[in-house]
């Protein structure tokens, strides 16, 4: 299981998100036709934990969400459902661990319109900081 895996499933299965978008919910870019509003999400970083006895078993992820919508009203509505899927989410999902999920940034965003028959889209881009260890390594959460 990913750490993109994961963020899918806390997305989709979170009732604030899954009554906006549905399963508009796409990693890296959106299908040329998708309609609005939906959550576009890619791995920013992944820097993986050093110990002093080498390799740690867990990784520190950068995961940029951004939330599209044709309003600026609902655009904030579900980045506020994303925030509420994601920040502070800790515990087991689909075969890892997450030690923690942690929003970083947010910030607002805006697409002109490109035609005459298009109104422009409001966004806000999120990054969130995710610890992340899968559950096969056998390291126990000790609290």
């Amino acid at each position: 299981m990913t750490i993109e895996e994961v963020v899918f499933d806390l997305l989709s299965t979170a009732q604030g998100v899954r009554s906006l978008v549905g399963l508009r919910i796409y990693p890296v870019q959106t299908e040329e036709s998708a309609e609005f509003p939906f959550v576009i999400y890619q791995e920013a970083e992944n820097v993986p934990a050093l110990t002093h006895d080498g390799a740690g078993d867990s990784d520190r992820h950068s995961m940029d969400i951004d939330v599209w919508a044709l309003d600026y009203p609902e655009a904030k509505r579900l980045a506020r459902a994303v925030r509420k899927a994601l920040h502070g989410f800790r515990g087991r999902r689909r075969g890892c661990f997450v030690q923690g999920i942690f929003l970083r940034s947010e910030a607002d965003q805006h697409e002109l319109p490109q035609t005459a028959e298009e109104r422009g889209a409001f966004g806000v881009t999120m990054n969130f900081e995710l610890w992340f260890r899968p559950v096969e390594t056998g390291v126990t959460h000790g609290g």
